[in-house]
């Protein structure tokens, strides 16, 4: 991307007007790559002033960053007080992380946006999430089974798991096993 989508003119133009670029190499920051990381590198990641983030990908080519800057710039800048509101609880924003496991409840509005966002973002022929390279992500995965963090069910309304996310789950399992990523000599992904 250095070679190629950085170095387009409509690219720098839009990210010097309307962002505060940061390069990070991941190598020697795996700390951050982590926790920013959209499973493959290199990751383009869009976060507020306070680090929440707004979204990201992979690989993007010049036309589609030319596009991806405006509409998160323009997201940004249409629902900022939204998107700086206190994470969650005490006053909407984005939802606050908790340790796996933990009891707490989940707002009511969170578990339909991840629903359809799962369902955008959803690869039907490759399985997993996303359109470009991805790895196994477990979260994903996880809630799409009717979990949160790692044992802990969802709490919720629901009395079942939603059959819809599970059989993401599934199909994104199918492939994998049935794939090249799958380790035939010692089991497991790479």
């Amino acid at each position: 991307m250095h070679e190629t989508t950085y170095r387009d003119d409509d690219v720098r133009e839009l990210i010097e007007r309307r962002f505060v670029p940061i390069l990070v190499n991941a190598d020697d920051r795996p700390d951050v790559a982590d926790r920013y990381g959209f499973g493959g590198w290199p990751t383009t990641a869009f976060l507020t002033p306070d680090g929440r983030v707004l979204g990201g990908q992979t690989f993007t080519g010049p036309a589609e960053m030319v596009a991806l800057l405006e509409r998160v710039a323009d997201a940004f800048a249409n629902r900022r007080d939204e998107l700086m509101a206190p994470a969650l609880p005490g006053g909407g924003g984005t939802p606050a992380r908790s340790s796996p496991g933990s009891a707490e409840s989940i707002d009511p509005t969170v578990e339909p946006w991840l629903k359809a966002h799962l369902l955008d973002v959803y690869d039907p022929d490759y399985g997993g999430f996303g359109r470009s390279s991805k790895r196994i992500q477990e979260a994903p995965l996880l809630v799409s089974l009717g979990h949160r963090g790692s044992s802990a069910p969802i709490p919720s309304s629901r009395s079942t798991v939603d059959e819809e996310l599970r059989s993401l789950a599934a199909h994104t399992l199918t492939c994998a096993g049935s794939s090249e990523l799958w380790d035939e000599v010692d089991g497991g992904l790479f």
